[in-house]
Protein backbone atom coordinates (compact mmCIF):
# COMPACT_ATOMS: atom_id res chain seq x y z
CA UNK A 1 0.00 0.00 0.00
CA UNK A 2 1.05 3.49 -0.68
CA UNK A 3 0.31 6.55 1.30
CA UNK A 4 -3.35 7.71 0.76
CA UNK A 5 -4.43 4.47 -0.91
CA UNK A 6 -8.27 3.90 -0.53
CA UNK A 7 -9.44 0.43 0.40
CA UNK A 8 -13.02 -0.74 -0.52
CA UNK A 9 -14.79 -4.09 -0.58
CA UNK A 10 -17.51 -5.38 -3.05
CA UNK A 11 -20.02 -8.00 -1.88
CA UNK A 12 -22.16 -10.18 -4.20
CA UNK A 13 -25.30 -11.62 -2.57
CA UNK A 14 -26.82 -15.00 -3.48
CA UNK A 15 -30.09 -14.20 -1.76
CA UNK A 16 -32.92 -14.53 -4.42
CA UNK A 17 -34.82 -11.88 -2.63
CA UNK A 18 -32.00 -9.30 -2.66
CA UNK A 19 -32.92 -6.08 -4.36
CA UNK A 20 -29.40 -5.61 -5.62
CA UNK A 21 -27.08 -8.48 -6.21
CA UNK A 22 -23.89 -6.47 -5.30
CA UNK A 23 -22.90 -3.82 -2.82
CA UNK A 24 -19.70 -1.73 -2.40
CA UNK A 25 -18.36 -0.43 0.94
CA UNK A 26 -17.19 3.01 1.65
CA UNK A 27 -13.45 3.55 1.09
CA UNK A 28 -10.84 3.76 3.84
CA UNK A 29 -7.77 5.94 3.16
CA UNK A 30 -4.49 4.43 4.35
CA UNK A 31 -1.76 6.65 5.81
CA UNK A 32 1.66 5.01 5.46
CA UNK A 33 4.60 6.72 7.25
CA UNK A 34 8.37 6.19 6.85
CA UNK A 35 10.44 3.84 9.08
CA UNK A 36 11.68 5.16 12.55
CA UNK A 37 15.45 5.16 13.31
CA UNK A 38 16.22 4.97 17.06
CA UNK A 39 19.41 6.42 18.63
CA UNK A 40 20.87 7.06 22.10
CA UNK A 41 23.39 9.56 23.53
CA UNK A 42 25.23 9.73 26.88
CA UNK A 43 25.18 12.87 29.00
CA UNK A 44 26.90 13.60 32.35
CA UNK A 45 30.36 12.44 31.34
CA UNK A 46 33.07 14.56 33.01
CA UNK A 47 34.80 16.98 30.71
CA UNK A 48 37.98 17.12 32.80
CA UNK A 49 40.03 14.89 35.01
CA UNK A 50 38.28 13.47 38.05
CA UNK A 51 39.74 12.33 41.35
CA UNK A 52 40.09 8.64 42.06
CA UNK A 53 37.06 7.42 43.96
CA UNK A 54 34.79 10.20 42.71
CA UNK A 55 31.27 8.98 41.92
CA UNK A 56 30.16 9.87 38.36
CA UNK A 57 26.60 9.43 37.02
CA UNK A 58 26.03 8.89 33.29
CA UNK A 59 22.56 9.35 31.71
CA UNK A 60 21.29 7.69 28.50
CA UNK A 61 19.25 10.16 26.39
CA UNK A 62 17.20 8.24 23.76
CA UNK A 63 15.71 9.29 20.41
CA UNK A 64 12.82 7.19 19.05
CA UNK A 65 13.25 4.93 22.01
CA UNK A 66 9.58 4.36 22.52
CA UNK A 67 7.86 4.23 25.85
CA UNK A 68 10.09 1.63 27.52
CA UNK A 69 13.44 1.17 25.82
CA UNK A 70 15.86 -1.44 27.15
CA UNK A 71 19.42 -0.43 28.18
CA UNK A 72 22.71 -2.18 28.90
CA UNK A 73 25.75 -0.27 30.15
CA UNK A 74 29.35 -1.32 29.44
CA UNK A 75 32.77 -0.29 30.77
CA UNK A 76 35.57 -0.89 28.33
CA UNK A 77 33.19 -3.01 26.24
CA UNK A 78 32.20 -5.34 29.06
CA UNK A 79 28.62 -5.43 30.24
CA UNK A 80 28.15 -4.18 33.78
CA UNK A 81 25.95 -6.63 35.65
CA UNK A 82 22.66 -5.08 36.70
CA UNK A 83 23.31 -1.79 34.89
CA UNK A 84 20.11 -1.80 32.78
CA UNK A 85 18.56 1.51 33.68
CA UNK A 86 18.68 4.87 31.97
CA UNK A 87 21.48 5.97 34.34
CA UNK A 88 24.73 4.40 35.50
CA UNK A 89 26.87 5.54 38.47
CA UNK A 90 30.38 4.42 39.42
CA UNK A 91 33.14 5.51 41.80
CA UNK A 92 35.66 2.88 40.67
CA UNK A 93 36.52 4.06 37.15
CA UNK A 94 40.17 3.93 36.28
CA UNK A 95 42.09 6.38 34.19
CA UNK A 96 41.26 5.79 30.49
CA UNK A 97 38.00 3.90 31.13
CA UNK A 98 35.37 4.09 28.32
CA UNK A 99 31.72 4.01 29.35
CA UNK A 100 29.12 2.98 26.72
CA UNK A 101 25.43 2.04 26.56
CA UNK A 102 23.27 0.06 24.10
CA UNK A 103 19.53 0.60 23.66
CA UNK A 104 16.74 -1.45 22.11
CA UNK A 105 13.75 0.79 21.17
CA UNK A 106 10.12 -0.26 21.49
CA UNK A 107 8.86 2.64 19.30
CA UNK A 108 6.42 1.89 16.39
CA UNK A 109 8.16 1.36 13.08
CA UNK A 110 11.48 1.45 14.86
CA UNK A 111 14.27 -0.98 14.19
CA UNK A 112 14.57 -3.64 16.86
CA UNK A 113 18.34 -3.84 16.50
CA UNK A 114 20.39 -2.45 19.44
CA UNK A 115 21.90 0.98 18.99
CA UNK A 116 24.72 2.30 21.15
CA UNK A 117 26.73 5.31 22.30
CA UNK A 118 30.06 5.65 24.05
CA UNK A 119 31.91 8.35 25.95
CA UNK A 120 35.43 9.36 25.24
CA UNK A 121 38.17 8.11 27.56
CA UNK A 122 37.63 9.13 31.21
CA UNK A 123 40.61 10.90 32.82
CA UNK A 124 41.11 9.85 36.47
CA UNK A 125 43.83 11.49 38.54
CA UNK A 126 46.10 9.16 40.59
CA UNK A 127 44.81 8.38 44.07
CA UNK A 128 46.41 9.97 47.13
CA UNK A 129 47.54 7.69 49.95
CA UNK A 130 47.81 9.33 53.37
CA UNK A 131 49.07 7.85 56.64
CA UNK A 132 49.16 9.67 59.97
CA UNK A 133 51.27 8.93 63.04
CA UNK A 134 51.58 10.65 66.40
CA UNK A 135 53.75 11.08 69.48
CA UNK A 136 52.12 11.06 72.88
CA UNK A 137 51.86 13.89 75.36
CA UNK A 138 54.82 14.13 77.73
CA UNK A 139 53.65 14.15 81.34
CA UNK A 140 55.93 17.08 82.13
CA UNK A 141 54.50 19.25 79.30
CA UNK A 142 50.68 19.18 78.98
CA UNK A 143 50.47 20.20 75.27
CA UNK A 144 53.45 18.36 73.80
CA UNK A 145 51.91 15.78 71.47
CA UNK A 146 52.56 15.79 67.70
CA UNK A 147 50.81 14.36 64.64
CA UNK A 148 52.54 13.79 61.29
CA UNK A 149 51.00 13.07 57.86
CA UNK A 150 52.84 11.28 55.03
CA UNK A 151 51.25 11.65 51.57
CA UNK A 152 52.10 9.67 48.43
CA UNK A 153 50.51 9.34 44.99
CA UNK A 154 48.18 11.95 43.57
CA UNK A 155 49.60 14.97 41.84
CA UNK A 156 52.13 16.82 44.02
CA UNK A 157 52.37 19.32 45.60
CA UNK A 158 50.26 18.71 48.71
CA UNK A 159 48.35 20.97 51.06
CA UNK A 160 47.52 19.90 54.61
CA UNK A 161 44.68 20.86 56.92
CA UNK A 162 44.49 19.37 60.44
CA UNK A 163 41.34 19.19 62.50
CA UNK A 164 40.66 20.20 65.20
CA UNK A 165 44.06 21.83 65.66
CA UNK A 166 43.88 23.92 62.45
CA UNK A 167 47.50 23.32 61.47
CA UNK A 168 48.46 23.47 57.78
CA UNK A 169 51.79 21.68 57.64
CA UNK A 170 52.69 18.02 57.43
CA UNK A 171 53.31 17.94 61.19
CA UNK A 172 51.00 19.46 63.78
CA UNK A 173 52.62 20.28 67.13
CA UNK A 174 51.61 21.41 70.59
CA UNK A 175 48.75 18.92 70.79
CA UNK A 176 46.81 17.71 73.78
CA UNK A 177 45.35 14.22 73.99
CA UNK A 178 42.71 13.48 71.34
CA UNK A 179 41.95 12.28 67.81
CA UNK A 180 43.34 14.41 64.96
CA UNK A 181 42.31 14.18 61.29
CA UNK A 182 44.34 15.53 58.38
CA UNK A 183 42.96 16.33 54.92
CA UNK A 184 45.59 16.31 52.16
CA UNK A 185 44.77 18.03 48.84
CA UNK A 186 47.02 17.62 45.79
CA UNK A 187 47.66 19.90 42.84
CA UNK A 188 44.75 18.36 40.92
CA UNK A 189 42.34 19.28 43.69
CA UNK A 190 41.95 15.68 44.85
CA UNK A 191 42.02 14.93 48.57
CA UNK A 192 42.31 12.12 51.08
CA UNK A 193 42.07 11.95 54.86
CA UNK A 194 43.70 10.02 57.70
CA UNK A 195 43.38 10.12 61.48
CA UNK A 196 45.68 9.44 64.41
CA UNK A 197 45.28 9.47 68.18
CA UNK A 198 47.52 11.45 70.52
CA UNK A 199 47.55 9.64 73.85
CA UNK A 200 47.68 11.63 77.07
CA UNK A 201 50.33 11.04 79.66
CA UNK A 202 49.86 8.31 82.24
CA UNK A 203 51.13 9.89 85.43
CA UNK A 204 53.58 8.00 87.62
CA UNK A 205 52.44 7.49 91.20
CA UNK A 206 55.46 7.24 93.48
CA UNK A 207 55.72 6.41 97.18
CA UNK A 208 58.78 5.61 99.30
CA UNK A 209 59.46 3.88 102.61
CA UNK A 210 62.54 3.22 104.72
CA UNK A 211 63.93 0.73 107.20
CA UNK A 212 65.87 2.63 109.90
CA UNK A 213 69.55 2.16 110.55
CA UNK A 214 70.42 0.26 113.69
CA UNK A 215 72.48 2.62 115.82
CA UNK A 216 76.14 2.48 114.92
CA UNK A 217 75.58 0.43 111.76
CA UNK A 218 75.00 0.98 108.06
CA UNK A 219 72.11 -1.42 107.56
CA UNK A 220 69.25 0.89 106.58
CA UNK A 221 67.26 0.56 103.37
CA UNK A 222 64.89 2.62 101.22
CA UNK A 223 62.24 1.33 98.81
CA UNK A 224 60.44 3.13 95.99
CA UNK A 225 57.03 1.86 94.86
CA UNK A 226 55.88 3.25 91.51
CA UNK A 227 52.70 2.60 89.53
CA UNK A 228 51.27 4.08 86.35
CA UNK A 229 53.46 5.59 83.69
CA UNK A 230 53.95 4.18 80.21
CA UNK A 231 55.93 1.00 79.63
CA UNK A 232 58.85 -0.10 81.77
CA UNK A 233 59.92 2.02 84.74
CA UNK A 234 63.54 2.74 85.69
CA UNK A 235 64.91 4.00 89.02
CA UNK A 236 67.78 6.33 89.86
CA UNK A 237 68.78 7.07 93.48
CA UNK A 238 71.05 9.83 94.73
CA UNK A 239 73.46 9.80 96.33
CA UNK A 240 74.93 6.55 95.10
CA UNK A 241 73.64 6.34 91.50
CA UNK A 242 71.79 3.12 92.35
CA UNK A 243 69.18 1.83 89.89
CA UNK A 244 67.04 -0.68 91.79
CA UNK A 245 63.68 -0.10 93.44
CA UNK A 246 65.20 -0.97 96.84
CA UNK A 247 68.62 0.21 98.00
CA UNK A 248 70.36 -1.28 101.03
CA UNK A 249 73.34 -0.89 103.38
CA UNK A 250 72.48 2.76 103.97
CA UNK A 251 73.60 5.10 106.71
CA UNK A 252 71.39 7.77 108.25
CA UNK A 253 70.51 10.45 105.71
CA UNK A 254 68.25 11.70 102.96
CA UNK A 255 67.94 9.80 99.67
CA UNK A 256 66.20 10.98 96.48
CA UNK A 257 64.78 8.69 93.79
CA UNK A 258 63.67 9.58 90.27
CA UNK A 259 61.43 7.15 88.37
CA UNK A 260 61.33 7.41 84.56
CA UNK A 261 58.92 5.62 82.22
CA UNK A 262 59.34 4.58 78.59
CA UNK A 263 58.00 7.92 77.30
CA UNK A 264 60.43 9.97 79.39
CA UNK A 265 57.95 11.02 82.08
CA UNK A 266 59.44 11.29 85.56
CA UNK A 267 58.43 11.41 89.21
CA UNK A 268 60.75 12.26 92.11
CA UNK A 269 60.53 11.67 95.86
CA UNK A 270 62.86 12.01 98.84
CA UNK A 271 63.08 9.52 101.70
CA UNK A 272 64.76 10.08 105.07
CA UNK A 273 66.46 7.04 106.57
CA UNK A 274 66.52 7.39 110.35
CA UNK A 275 67.98 5.22 113.07
CA UNK A 276 66.83 2.88 115.84
CA UNK A 277 68.09 2.41 119.40
CA UNK A 278 71.18 3.67 121.15
CA UNK A 279 74.85 3.10 120.52
CA UNK A 280 76.33 0.30 122.63
CA UNK A 281 79.02 1.93 124.79
CA UNK A 282 81.38 0.12 127.17
CA UNK A 283 83.64 1.65 129.83
CA UNK A 284 86.12 0.04 132.18
CA UNK A 285 86.74 -0.53 134.94
CA UNK A 286 83.04 -0.21 135.66
CA UNK A 287 83.76 -0.13 139.40
CA UNK A 288 87.07 0.42 141.08
CA UNK A 289 88.18 1.41 144.55
CA UNK A 290 91.26 3.51 145.14
CA UNK A 291 92.87 5.36 147.99
CA UNK A 292 92.46 9.10 148.01
CA UNK A 293 95.21 10.61 145.84
CA UNK A 294 95.63 7.53 143.68
CA UNK A 295 94.76 7.43 139.96
CA UNK A 296 93.05 4.96 137.69
CA UNK A 297 93.01 4.74 133.90
CA UNK A 298 89.50 4.73 132.41
CA UNK A 299 88.71 3.45 128.89
CA UNK A 300 85.56 3.85 126.77
CA UNK A 301 84.72 2.04 123.51
CA UNK A 302 81.64 1.63 121.31
CA UNK A 303 80.29 -1.32 119.36
CA UNK A 304 80.74 -0.97 116.49
CA UNK A 305 83.63 1.44 116.58
CA UNK A 306 82.75 4.40 114.34
CA UNK A 307 85.54 6.64 113.06
CA UNK A 308 84.93 10.26 114.00
CA UNK A 309 82.85 9.50 117.10
CA UNK A 310 83.01 12.11 119.87
CA UNK A 311 83.56 11.01 123.49
CA UNK A 312 82.49 13.21 126.39
CA UNK A 313 83.09 12.41 130.08
CA UNK A 314 81.26 14.04 132.96
CA UNK A 315 81.65 15.32 135.54
CA UNK A 316 85.02 16.77 134.67
CA UNK A 317 86.29 16.88 138.28
CA UNK A 318 89.29 14.64 138.77
CA UNK A 319 89.72 13.77 135.05
CA UNK A 320 92.79 14.41 132.93
CA UNK A 321 90.58 15.00 129.86
CA UNK A 322 86.86 14.95 129.09
CA UNK A 323 86.80 14.47 125.29
CA UNK A 324 89.13 11.50 125.04
CA UNK A 325 88.60 7.75 125.14
CA UNK A 326 90.97 7.03 128.06
CA UNK A 327 91.14 9.75 130.72
CA UNK A 328 93.05 9.35 133.98
CA UNK A 329 90.76 9.69 136.98
CA UNK A 330 91.84 10.94 140.41
CA UNK A 331 88.69 12.12 142.18
CA UNK A 332 88.76 13.52 145.70
CA UNK A 333 85.52 11.70 146.55
CA UNK A 334 83.68 8.70 145.25
CA UNK A 335 82.42 9.69 141.77
CA UNK A 336 80.25 8.13 139.09
CA UNK A 337 81.64 9.15 135.70
CA UNK A 338 79.35 9.00 132.66
CA UNK A 339 80.79 8.80 129.16
CA UNK A 340 78.58 9.75 126.20
CA UNK A 341 79.59 8.74 122.67
CA UNK A 342 78.11 10.47 119.61
CA UNK A 343 78.78 9.14 116.09
CA UNK A 344 79.08 11.43 113.05
CA UNK A 345 75.54 10.48 111.96
CA UNK A 346 74.05 11.41 115.34
CA UNK A 347 73.85 8.00 117.01
CA UNK A 348 74.27 8.36 120.79
CA UNK A 349 75.04 5.97 123.61
CA UNK A 350 76.39 6.22 127.12
CA UNK A 351 77.52 4.23 130.12
CA UNK A 352 79.08 4.95 133.50
CA UNK A 353 81.87 3.83 135.78
CA UNK A 354 82.30 4.31 139.49
CA UNK A 355 85.59 5.34 141.02
CA UNK A 356 85.19 4.79 144.73
CA UNK A 357 87.50 6.33 147.25
CA UNK A 358 88.17 3.73 149.87
CA UNK A 359 85.94 4.32 152.79
CA UNK A 360 87.09 4.53 156.33
CA UNK A 361 85.10 2.94 159.09
CA UNK A 362 81.81 4.78 159.47
CA UNK A 363 81.47 6.00 155.85
CA UNK A 364 79.19 4.80 153.07
CA UNK A 365 78.39 5.66 149.44
CA UNK A 366 75.26 5.30 147.25
CA UNK A 367 75.62 5.57 143.40
CA UNK A 368 73.31 7.83 141.36
CA UNK A 369 73.05 5.69 138.22
CA UNK A 370 73.11 2.02 137.23
CA UNK A 371 72.45 0.05 134.02
CA UNK A 372 71.03 -3.46 134.57
CA UNK A 373 71.53 -4.58 130.96
CA UNK A 374 73.46 -7.74 131.68
CA UNK A 375 76.79 -6.52 130.34
CA UNK A 376 78.52 -7.03 133.69
CA UNK A 377 79.12 -3.32 134.13
CA UNK A 378 77.24 -1.42 136.85
CA UNK A 379 74.33 -3.88 136.70
CA UNK A 380 73.40 -3.56 140.41
CA UNK A 381 72.35 -0.66 142.63
CA UNK A 382 73.63 -1.10 146.21
CA UNK A 383 75.05 0.68 149.26
CA UNK A 384 78.83 0.68 149.69
CA UNK A 385 80.26 1.25 153.18
CA UNK A 386 82.48 0.07 156.02
CA UNK A 387 81.68 -0.83 159.59
CA UNK A 388 77.94 -1.07 158.90
CA UNK A 389 76.18 -3.00 161.63
CA UNK A 390 72.56 -2.52 160.53
CA UNK A 391 71.08 -1.40 157.22
CA UNK A 392 67.63 -0.61 155.84
CA UNK A 393 67.79 0.07 152.09
CA UNK A 394 64.54 0.88 150.22
CA UNK A 395 63.81 1.96 146.62
CA UNK A 396 60.53 3.56 145.43
CA UNK A 397 59.13 4.39 142.00
CA UNK A 398 57.72 7.81 141.17
CA UNK A 399 54.26 6.81 142.42
CA UNK A 400 55.66 5.87 145.81
CA UNK A 401 55.42 2.11 145.40
CA UNK A 402 58.30 0.23 147.01
CA UNK A 403 60.09 -1.79 144.34
CA UNK A 404 63.05 -3.07 146.41
CA UNK A 405 64.12 -3.49 150.03
CA UNK A 406 67.22 -5.00 151.66
CA UNK A 407 68.80 -5.21 155.11
CA UNK A 408 71.91 -6.98 153.79
CA UNK A 409 74.74 -4.57 152.86
CA UNK A 410 76.00 -7.07 150.29
CA UNK A 411 72.65 -7.30 148.51
CA UNK A 412 71.73 -4.74 145.83
CA UNK A 413 68.80 -4.13 143.44
CA UNK A 414 69.06 -5.69 139.97
CA UNK A 415 66.32 -3.47 138.47
CA UNK A 416 63.61 -6.15 138.56
CA UNK A 417 60.20 -5.77 140.18
CA UNK A 418 57.64 -8.55 140.28
CA UNK A 419 59.76 -10.57 137.89
CA UNK A 420 60.07 -7.87 135.21
CA UNK A 421 62.93 -5.52 134.43
CA UNK A 422 61.84 -1.93 135.01
CA UNK A 423 61.99 0.63 132.22
CA UNK A 424 64.50 3.46 132.25
CA UNK A 425 63.36 5.94 134.90
CA UNK A 426 64.35 7.85 138.01
CA UNK A 427 63.76 6.21 141.40
CA UNK A 428 63.94 7.44 145.02
CA UNK A 429 66.04 5.59 147.59
CA UNK A 430 66.12 5.80 151.40
CA UNK A 431 69.05 4.42 153.40
CA UNK A 432 69.03 4.01 157.20
CA UNK A 433 72.40 2.86 158.48
CA UNK A 434 73.87 2.22 161.96
CA UNK A 435 77.61 1.76 162.34
CA UNK A 436 79.46 -0.42 164.78
CA UNK A 437 80.33 2.62 166.88
CA UNK A 438 76.60 3.18 167.48
CA UNK A 439 76.32 6.19 165.18
CA UNK A 440 73.25 6.24 162.87
CA UNK A 441 72.60 8.11 159.63
CA UNK A 442 69.71 8.39 157.18
CA UNK A 443 70.03 9.68 153.61
CA UNK A 444 67.57 10.06 150.71
CA UNK A 445 68.34 10.56 147.05
CA UNK A 446 67.57 9.72 143.43
CA UNK A 447 69.02 7.03 141.25
CA UNK A 448 68.63 6.69 137.45
CA UNK A 449 67.99 3.28 135.94
CA UNK A 450 69.32 3.24 132.38
CA UNK A 451 68.63 0.25 130.14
Amino acid sequence: LANNDVITVVMTSNDPCASTPTATSAGSTIQVGGSVVPSVAITGAPTSSICAGTSVTFTATPANGGTAPNYQWQVNGVNVAGATGSTYSSSTLANGSIVSVTMVSNATCASTSPVGAATSSIAVSPAIQVTATSTNVNCNTPASGTATAVATGGTPTYQYVWSPSGGNSATATGLVAGVYTVTVTDNAGCSATASTTVVGSNSINLTTAATPVNCGSQDGSATATATGGTGALSYSWTPGNLTTATISNLSVGSYSVTVTDASGCTATATQLVGQNGNLNVQASPYFTEIDEGETVNLLATSTPSITGSVFNWSPSAGLSCTNCTNPIASPSATTVYTVTVTTPDGCVGDTSVTVKIKLVCGEFFVPTIFSPNGDGNNDEFKVYGKCIEELSFRVYDRWGEKVFESIDPSLGWDGYFKGKLMNSASFVYVVDVRFVDGRSETIKGNVSLVR
